[in-house]
């Protein structure tokens, strides 16, 4: 976990690290020292050490490659039923997430649900359930999740095995527009890791971040989901209300049958939930479009007044003082003013045959 100083961590900061050592060793007792290193006893009475470096990082990490992690995490959760009895096939599933974040590493799932990454170096570390599954009951609680919002959309790129250093930029840009302030970390091979203002530390995999030609062509564009929806058009854009969100979530599931929840932030951007448990973030200018200010004509018609009116005054200064130039004034508006007139009578003459 991420601390303010590695060399002298707060209570609090103990406190969390000896929560998360527990809850990959039930029943053990954890003392962590002032650097970070946890020293475990098992209820069998078995002793050891685990280093501050498998366990601490500082906010300098996040920027380096897989932001300091020793193992990544999948910014999505796995859908159980139990998460106190995974079936063989939810933990297959599990295994399959932590594979995708993990290139290279060996992925194996005990009992309790708890994953145990090792990667190519012999480096053997371990993932709490709890950071891996979300329960169905609890499908539909944002609170649940990661705290790592995944863009619906893809970014285009030439090869998805090789990413160039812009296309590398185009999906830090993405992912940055759901997740605001977060620092990312793309690879060449486009997983990205995100660590959040808030700590929050999740790997999204390359196959909900990037598309090609091929992904183009098979479904929804080759997005996550399919967001080819009418835009809803608000009176505000700064100032959503409910009736207006709730019109989007309507349009939004009418695309995507297998969505269950629609969740707007204030700043109208929707997370989405499908029923197997993965969630996407729409941003708001993919949702909402403004309504355009009314304007009926009366913004020409008013111009055209006020420059008949304008010439009129002219015409006034020009003449010479005869004692007719009011009477020559007045004849110039009211000319002014019928084919202003003519003009308007025309055109709702016009919009009545066209109605």
């Amino acid at each position: 976990m991420e601390v303010k100083d590695p060399a002298n961590l707060t209570d609090a900061e103990k406190k969390a690290i000896e929560n998360k050592v527990k809850a990959v060793n039930p029943g053990s007792k954890v003392v962590v020292d002032d650097k970070g290193n946890a020293t475990v006893t098992t209820p069998e009475g078995k002793t050891a050490t685990i280093p501050a470096t498998d366990l601490t990082k500082s906010a300098a990490d996040a920027g380096k490659e897989n932001a300091g992690n020793g193992a990544n995490t999948p910014a999505t959760k796995t859908v159980v039923k139990d998460p106190a009895n995974l079936t063989d096939e939810e933990k297959a599933k599990v295994k399959k997430a932590v594979e995708d974040v993990n290139p290279g590493s060996t992925v194996v799932v005990n009992d309790k649900g708890d994953v145990i990454v090792t990667k190519g170096d012999g480096t053997v570390l371990v993932i709490p359930e709890l950071d891996l599954v979300i329960p169905e009951d609890k499908l539909t609680d944002p609170t649940q999740q990661n705290g790592v919002n995944t863009p619906a959309t893809r970014v285009l790129v030439g090869d998805k095995a090789k990413l160039t250093a812009d296309e590398i930029e185009k999906v830090k840009e993405s992912i940055k527009a759901v997740n605001p302030g977060a620092t990312v970390v793309v690879d060449e091979n486009g997983n990205a890791t995100v660590t959040t203002p808030e700590g929050k530390t999740a790997t999204i995999p390359a196959a909900q971040l990037v598309k090609d030609a091929k992904d183009v062509a098979a479904k929804n564009n080759g997005e996550n989901i399919n967001v080819d929806f009418e835009k809803e058009t608000v009176a505000d854009f700064n100032n959503l209300t409910n009736a207006e969100k709730d019109a989007a979530k309507a349009k939004i599931k009418g695309a995507n049958a297998d969505v269950v929840e629609v969740i707007f932030d204030k700043a109208g951007n929707a997370t989405v939930i499908t029923k197997d448990g993965k969630v996407y973030t729409i941003v708001a200018k993919d949702i909402f479009k403004q309504r355009p200010s009314a304007d009926n004509g009366s913004s020409a018609n008013a111009g055209q007044t006020a420059s008949a009116q304008a010439n009129a005054r002219k015409v006034a200064k020009e003449l010479p003082n005869t004692g007719t130039a009011d009477s020559t004034v007045a004849m110039v508006a009211a000319a002014a003013s019928a084919v202003i007139g003519l003009g308007l009578a025309g055109r709702r003459r016009k919009e009545d045959e066209e109605a």
